[in-house]
């Protein structure tokens, strides 16, 4: 067997090419790939910006998603319950006995829309509830039994007087 001279061997070793792990080198496609990528990204974030721009407009521009606001005073007025006659459309006389037909406005005659009328009988018992309508007018859909009642009106920022009436198998006027 030769004998192996240490430093000729480590010679010989450094001799050799390098084994190392040689970085790899991009290839101009994959550059390409990796820009094309970016950019995609960039459109897609800035795209989806876009809708979500978009969809924001939609909802502002959708009255339907708006709160209203109709500007109204705050203050309590109180109502007289005095009929009213002239600009405001008064309900139509109904044609059958002891359905109760009227109108809410205010101390200034303005119409009270959204009102509720709850007409109680004489112990105190719920017998119908009521909303006006955008005209303040309400309407019993079926005939009240003979006595006597009390209609309540309640709408917040209004104060009502209570109403006795009393029914007799006749036509109520609104």
């Amino acid at each position: 067997m030769p004998v192996k001279e240490p430093a000729k061997v480590e010679e010989f070793i450094q001799s050799l090419p390098s084994v190392k792990k040689e970085e790899k080198i991009k290839e101009p496609e994959s550059e390409l790939e990796e820009v094309a990528n970016k950019m995609t990204e960039e459109k897609v974030e800035t795209k989806k910006e876009q809708v979500k721009e978009e969809a924001e407009e939609k909802i502002k521009e959708n009255w339907r998603n708006q709160k209203t606001n109709l500007d109204l005073k705050k203050e309590k007025v109180i109502a007289t319950g005095r009929a009213v006659f002239g600009d405001i459309p008064m309900p139509d006389t109904p044609d059958i006995p002891n359905v109760l037909v009227g109108m809410v406005v205010d101390t200034q005659g303005k119409i009270v829309e959204n009102a509720i009328i709850e007409i109680e009988d004489a112990e105190g018992n719920p017998s119908r509830v009521m909303r006006t309508n955008p005209l303040g007018q309400f309407k019993s859909s079926t005939q009240l039994a003979n006595g006597d009642y009390m209609v309540i009106t309640e709408k917040e920022g209004f104060q009502f007087d209570v109403v006795k009436i009393n029914m007799k198998g006749e036509i109520v006027e609104p």
